[in-house]
C-alpha cells in the first residue's frame, strides 16, 4: 500500500464550493491544483464533557442535529463504527439499517473483494492470469492488445474492455444469461484497438467474475457467492439479482441491508477473508499514471484515484495518491467507506434518483469532521 497515513482529509464540501475540476489521478502532471486548507468546523472544547474530554454523546448529538437538518429528497441512514466495537446510526425517515436497497456501484467493491478472496483460495488462478485461459469462447486474435488484459487490469478497470454491450447496462435482451453476456463483451470489443486508461464501465467485472466462476469451478455467479457466503457468514441475506438473476451485473446488479454492509467492511478491515497482503494491493493506486478515460469523481471536481474496486480518495497533488479513506459510493447515493488511519468504517444507505451520487457523499461531507473526531475519542 502507497504511503498509508493518518493526515487529515480536505473536507468534500470545499471541493464542490471551489469548483476544482481535474483530470483524473494525472494531476501532478498535468493539472494546476492545489488543495484547499481544511477549516475544522469544531470549535475547541464544544464536544467535551465536565472532565474535559471529549465525548462521544455530545459528538453524536451534534451529528444527529446536522443529519436532521439535512436537506435530502429521499430517506436514509447513516452509520459508523470504530473497530474497536463503538457505533452510531441514525436514521430518516422510514429507512433503517436493516431496509434493503439496491447497489448500484457500491457492489463493485463486494464484488472485486469476492473475486480476490477467490483467488486467494483456488489453486491455479492468479492476479496475472488472462481471460482466455478460463472463460470457454474468448479467444482473442494472436498478437492483439485483447490478448494481454489480466485478471489485475479487470478488477482496476484499465482492461481496456470499454464498451458495455446492452445485455450488461439494460439487460436486454432479457433471454441472455452471465455465460451470453460475456460473449457480448467480447463480441463488442474485439475489433477495437482498446485504449490504455481507467474507464469506469461495468464490463471488466463481469468478466472477471467470469473468470472465478469458471477457475473455481462454480455453476454461476450465484453458486460462488452463496459459497463466498456460506465460509464467511457475510451478507446471509444479499442476492445479486439486477438486471436479473440469471444475469447480474457485478457492477451495480446486488441488494443488500446496510447492517450486512458494515460487517463486510468490518470483516475485510480485520482481514477475516483476505489476508493482509491480497488487502494491501487492494488498496493501491492502480490508476495514478494513466489517462481518465471515464470517470464520475472527475466530473464533479474529486481528484480520486482507483485500486481493485474501491476509490482512494486523494488529498492532494501528489505523484502517488498516499491516503487513509477508500469509499465505493453508488449512483443512488449510498456510499460505503472505511479509514484506515483512524480505524473506524461505514456506510449511508440510501435510494435516490440515478445518478445522485454526490447527493450521499454530501451528506457524509456534512458529518465527515464531526465522524473523525467520533473516531479518534475515547470517552462515551
Amino acid at each position: 500500500m502507497k504511503n498509508p497515513n493518518t493526515r487529515r482529509l480536505p473536507s468534500l464540501g470545499s471541493f464542490f464550493l471551489g469548483a476544482v475540476i481535474v483530470a483524473g489521478c494525472n494531476r501532478s502532471k498535468n493539472v494546476d491544483y492545489t488543495p484547499p486548507v481544511e477549516e475544522s468546523n469544531l470549535s475547541d472544547g464544544e464536544f467535551e464533557d465536565a472532565s474535559g474530554e471529549c465525548s462521544r454523546a455530545l459528538l453524536e448529538a451534534e451529528m444527529t442535529k446536522v443529519l436532521d437538518e439535512f436537506s435530502s429528497p429521499v430517506d436514509f441512514t447513516f452509520f459508523i463504527e470504530r473497530m474497536s466495537g463503538e457505533s452510531y446510526t441514525h436514521s430518516i425517515g422510514s429507512s433503517t439499517i436493516e431496509t434493503e436497497y439496491e447497489s448500484a456501484s457500491t457492489s463493485k467493491l463486494v464484488s472485486a473483494a469476492v473475486i480476490l478472496w477467490t483467488v486467494e483460495n483456488t489453486a491455479g488462478f492468479d492476479l496475472g492470469d488472462h481471460p482466455q485461459e478460463h472463460v470457454p469462447g474468448w479467444a482473442p486474435p494472436a498478437g492483439s492488445v485483447m490478448e494481454e488484459i489480466t485478471l489485475d487490469r479487470l478488477l482496476s478497470f484499465t482492461s481496456g474492455l470499454n464498451e458495455d454491450p446492452g445485455c450488461l447496462t439494460t439487460g436486454l435482451p432479457p433471454w441472455k444469461d452471465f455465460d451470453d453476456c460475456v460473449a457480448d463483451i467480447f463480441d463488442e470489443n474485439v475489433d477495437l484497438e482498446p485504449e490504455e486508461g481507467f474507464h469506469y464501465g461495468s464490463a471488466h467485472l463481469q468478466v472477471a467474475g467470469a473468470m472465478a466462476i469458471n477457475a473455481s469451478g462454480h455453476e454461476d455467479w450465484t453458486a460462488l457467492f452463496e459459497d463466498f457466503k456460506s465460509q464467511t457468514g457475510l451478507f446471509p441475506s444479499a442476492v445479486y439479482d439486477l438486471p436479473r438473476l440469471s444475469n447480474p451485473r457485478l457492477a451495480g446488479g446486488m441488494r443488500w441491508k446496510a447492517s450486512e454492509y458494515a460487517e463486510f467492511i468490518r470483516a475485510l478491515m480485520a482481514n477475516d477473508f483476505l489476508s493482509p497482503e491480497q488487502f494491501e494491493g487492494m488498496l493501491e493506486d492502480r490508476v495514478l499514471d494513466l489517462p481518465i478515460l471515464n470517470s464520475p469523481v472527475t466530473e464533479i471536481g474529486l481528484p480520486w484515484c482507483y485500486g481493485y474496486g474501491l476509490w482512494l480518495e486523494c488529498p492532494e497533488s501528489s505523484d502517488e495518491c498516499g491516503t487513509e479513506f477508500f469509499s465505493s459510493p453508488g449512483s443512488y447515493g449510498a456510499y460505503p467507506f472505511f479509514n484506515i488511519g483512524l480505524q473506524y468504517f461505514g456506510i449511508l444507505a440510501r435510494q435516490g434518483e440515478l445518478g445522485t451520487f454526490h447527493e450521499g457523499i454530501a451528506i457524509v461531507d456534512a458529518v465527515r469532521q464531526l465522524s473523525r473526531e467520533w473516531a479518534v475519542c475515547e470517552r462515551p
